[in-house]
């Protein structure tokens, strides 16, 4: 890598895309009406969906919501997302004992401040909960994975309880809280399993003992585990998870903040026009719903001139000037994710192609890679000069070359002029 920035002239690579936190907020930009609107909701609402469409910025956002403005207003949060193929009976366990690890370690790390939470016995809940997780994996890999049993913990615990007693552990079950077990025995002594009903009371119980509202926010709720399904449809498991959590969001204080495909702001919106919310049931249970668009042309122009800041190139004039900027925002369509990734790709194919002055064909090469589309050389003199004005007409292409770029909406045609789709 060093090879490659020493020939392009810069210091560092700050193009890649990520997931903006950390320092790297300080690449943050704009969202300042998303930021009102999220401020004003957390007063009225206990759930909140962050909604957009992939790469567009939701973990970005929440980051900022996290570390920044909730960091700001001394608010106890925490951000996470989760890790389940699929919602079932066993799923709601994997949900909830999530939520109640992230308010153990937040209210530990905060206990010094609020005597009310010294009162948590942060080891024998740890180890309880731990102890829980233990249980369901011997269970499953000793039983499930043999012979196939659809293994439901919460209904196994419950049978085990009146043969054990609620104070009683089961045999060759240890924590994973260290190498010393005689150590971790002990801790264990004497500390009944969880299940899904018993970890939802442990968190409204813990949750009653903070005065001011603790936010959780949740990122990608509805991305993992969906692949193939269209994100509505998977709504329907999405809402029988949240309903099952629904004694948390009604009577605890918290306020939980999810991100979601567009989708799920769309159906809002088409559920007001039709008065016919009530058949939706997702939004029985989110109450506030904030779309993020899209940036616009001049975000990212901000965007890039705070990376270049960082990229420090010995000619910062060959990166950046606005054709090359409006050219790459119209064919990633404005998509933050994109955006970056797509320009580091460029920054590559110039090393490769030994063009160190990052010329328009070296962009063409990554369009032509990412979109699966052919561009003539005719094609990229048409649209550098489209990237150079603000309407031009037909000179070097025909007009069916253009045609597919009207249809996927990269290109406007309104009497014989051209213009890129750009806000």
């Amino acid at each position: 890598m060093h090879k490659v920035l020493e020939f392009l002239g810069i210091k560092n690579n700050p193009f890649y895309s990520k997931e903006l936190k950390g320092d790297w907020l300080e690449l943050f930009v704009n969202r300042v009406n998303e930021i009102e609107e999220f401020d004003w909701f957390i007063e009225s609402g206990r759930t909140v969906a962050i909604c957009s469409k992939q790469g567009i910025g939701k973990s970005s956002f929440l980051s900022y919501i996290n570390e920044i403005i909730l960091s700001e207003k001394d608010v106890l949060s925490a951000k996470f997302n989760f890790d389940f193929e699929k919602v079932d009976g066993n799923e709601f366990m994997v949900f909830l004992r999530k939520i109640l690890f992230e308010l153990l370690y937040l209210f530990k790390s905060h206990r010094d401040k609020f005597p009310s939470l010294q009162k948590i016995d942060f080891e024998v809940e740890t180890a309880r909960l731990n102890k829980t997780v233990t249980f369901e994996e011997n269970v499953k890999r000793n039983f499930g994975g043999k012979i196939g049993i659809d293994f439901d913990l919460n209904k196994f615990a419950d049978l085990m309880y009146p043969a054990l007693g609620k104070n009683d552990t089961l045999p060759k079950i240890h924590a994973g809280m260290g190498g010393d077990r005689s150590k971790e025995n002990k801790a264990i002594t004497q500390i009944p399993l969880h299940n899904n009903e018993t970890i939802k009371d442990k968190i409204i119980e813990l949750g009653n003992l903070y005065e001011a509202p603790v936010v959780f926010l949740i990122d990608e709720l509805d991305k993992t585990g969906k692949l193939f399904q269209d994100s509505f449809e998977w709504s329907k498991d999405i809402y029988s998870l949240l309903r099952h959590c629904r004694e948390i969001f009604e009577t605890s204080n918290f306020i939980f903040v999810f991100s979601l495909d567009i989708v799920f702001y769309d159906k809002k919106i088409e559920a007001n026009k039709d008065s016919d919310e009530k058949n939706i049931d997702i939004f029985g249970i989110i109450e506030k719903f904030i779309k993020l668009d899209r940036f616009n042309l001049k975000d990212f122009e901000i965007a890039l001139k705070k990376r270049l800041d960082i990229a420090q190139p010995d000619n910062p004039k060959r990166f950046y000037d606005n054709a090359r900027i409006k050219l790459h925002y119209a064919f990633t369509r404005g998509n933050s994710r994109k955006f970056m990734s797509w320009y580091e790709n460029v920054l590559f194919e110039s090393y490769k192609k030994k063009d160190r002055s990052i010329s328009f064909d070296r962009f063409f090469d990554v369009y032509e890679k990412e979109l699966g589309y052919s561009f003539s050389k005719n094609l990229r003199s048409f649209f550098i000069d489209m990237a150079n004005n603000e309407y031009v007409k037909l000179h070097t292409v025909e007009k069916k070359d253009l045609q597919i770029f009207v249809d996927e909406k990269y290109i406007n045609e309104n009497n014989g002029f051209y213009s890129f789709v750009v806000k």
